[in-house]
C-alpha cells in the first residue's frame, strides 16, 4: 500500500519535469512566428506549470503571449481569457487582447509584486494599496470568480504607478494601483474565497512581518469577526451597496496604524476620525478633545488633506455650530452634504445655510 502511494508521487514527479530542448524549441518557433505577424523586442519572460510567457511589443504596447505549455496536460488558455474578458471593464487585470488555439495575447503589467512594493513604499500608500485590494477581492467574489492563489498571492498582485487626472497624489499627480495577473486557474463557485484568502495571507508569515515593520496594525480578532458576518450574510451577493460598504470601511480601519502613545498628533486625529460612527458627526473641538489638544487648526489642516477619505471619514466633521463646513479644500462642497446623507445624516436648511441635526451630532 505504501509503495504503491509512494510509486504514484514519483509518477507525478516526472509528469511535472521538462524537456529542455523541447521548450526551447517551442519558444524558438514562436519567436518566428510572432516576428512575422509584427511583433517586435521579443523575448522569453517566464515559464510555468502550464504556461510559456513571452514578451513583446505591438503598436508601440507592451504584451505578454502565453503560450500552452506541451507537457502540460491541461490546457487552461480559454479559460483565461474568458475571465480576463469579463474583468476588462473592471481594470483590476490585464486587458485580452487576441486568443487563439495555442497562445493568448494580453496587456503587460510593470510593476512590483506585492511584497516589494510594502516593503518600499511609504505607510499610507500602503494601506491604500492594503484596501484597493480588499475592495478587488470583494468584487471578483461578487462575480463568483474564485482566483485560487489569493493566500499565497506574491506573483499575482502587480503594483505600479500611474497618472490619473481624478486623484492627486503628493508625488506629481501620480497615484499607485494594483492589478490581479494569472487567472488560468481560477474558476466559477457558489462559494468564492478572495477576501478570506487574503487576509488570511496578510495575518501571517512573511507579510505580517512586512506590515508590523510598517507599524500597520491588523486587528485579527475584529478581522475575523468581520469575515464571519461577510460569509454567514453572503454579502458579496447583496445588492445592498451601503450594508456592504459599511462593513468594507469597517474591515478596512482594522489594517491600520498601531494605537499606541507613540503615535503622532496626525495619526491620532485620523484614528479619532476613523472612530466617528455612521449616521453620526461632531466637531473639530470633539477630535481636539480626543486627542488631548487645544490646536483646532492644525485638526483642520490634518484633515483636509487626509490620504483615507472617505473610509476615514473627515466628512462627518463639521463645524461646531452644526454648520457643514468644508470638504476637500472647498467649502460648500456637495459631495460632503451627499456622503452625509448616504449615510442616514438629516441636513436641516436655515436661511441659505446648512446645518445637521442636533441628534446627528455628538458634539
Amino acid at each position: 500500500m505504501n509503495y504503491k502511494r509512494t510509486k504514484t508521487k514519483n509518477q507525478k514527479r516526472q509528469s511535472k519535469m521538462q524537456h529542455p530542448k523541447e521548450i526551447d524549441d517551442l519558444i524558438r518557433e514562436a519567436k518566428e512566428k510572432l516576428k512575422a505577424e509584427g511583433y517586435k523586442d521579443i523575448g522569453f519572460l517566464a515559464k510555468g506549470k502550464r504556461g510559456i510567457v513571452i514578451q513583446a511589443t505591438k503598436s508601440s504596447k507592451e504584451l505578454c503571449i502565453k503560450y500552452r505549455n506541451p507537457f502540460s496536460s491541461v490546457n487552461t488558455l480559454a479559460n483565461e481569457y474568458n475571465i480576463l474578458k469579463i474583468l476588462e471593464k473592471e481594470h483590476i487585470a490585464p486587458r485580452p487582447i487576441e486568443f487563439k488555439d495555442n497562445y493568448l495575447v494580453m496587456e503587460r503589467i510593470n510593476g512590483s509584486e506585492i511584497e516589494e512594493f510594502i516593503k518600499k513604499a511609504n505607510r499610507n500608500n500602503a494601506i491604500r494599496i492594503l484596501w484597493q485590494i480588499i475592495d478587488y477581492m470583494v468584487l471578483l467574489d461578487s462575480l463568483m470568480i474564485n482566483k485560487q492563489e489569493m493566500n499565497h498571492p506574491q506573483k499575482h498582485i502587480m503594483i505600479r504607478k500611474e497618472k490619473t487626472s481624478r486623484v492627486k497624489d503628493s508625488d506629481n499627480s501620480l497615484m499607485y494601483r494594483s492589478w490581479l495577473i494569472d487567472f488560468e486557474r481560477a474558476s466559477y463557485t457558489n462559494n468564492p474565497k478572495n477576501l478570506s484568502q487574503f487576509l488570511s495571507y496578510l495575518r501571517s508569515g512573511n507579510m505580517k512581518k512586512i506590515l508590523e515593520e510598517k507599524g500597520i496594525c491588523i486587528k485579527d480578532e475584529d478581522v475575523l469577526k468581520i469575515i464571519k458576518e461577510y460569509k454567514a450574510e453572503n454579502l458579496f451577493k447583496t445588492k445592498d451597496r451601503m450594508k456592504k460598504e459599511m462593513l468594507m470601511n469597517k474591515l478596512k480601519l482594522y489594517i491600520f496604524i498601531k494605537e499606541d502613545n507613540k503615535n503622532s498628533l496626525r495619526e491620532r486625529v485620523l484614528l479619532e476620525t476613523s472612530k466617528i460612527p455612521y449616521g453620526k458627526t461632531c466637531s473639530y473641538s470633539y477630535i481636539a478633545s480626543k486627542t488631548n489638544t487645544k490646536a483646532f487648526l492644525v485638526i483642520g489642516r490634518i484633515l483636509a488633506s487626509n490620504p483615507f477619505s472617505p473610509v476615514v471619514p473627515c466628512h462627518r466633521v463639521v463645524k461646531a455650530n452644526r454648520e457643514l463646513g468644508g470638504y476637500m479644500h472647498q467649502m460648500n462642497n456637495p459631495l460632503k452634504k451627499r456622503l452625509l446623507e448616504s449615510e442616514g445624516v438629516r441636513i436641516e436648511k436655515i436661511g441659505n445655510k446648512e446645518f445637521v441635526a442636533e441628534e446627528d451630532f455628538l458634539g
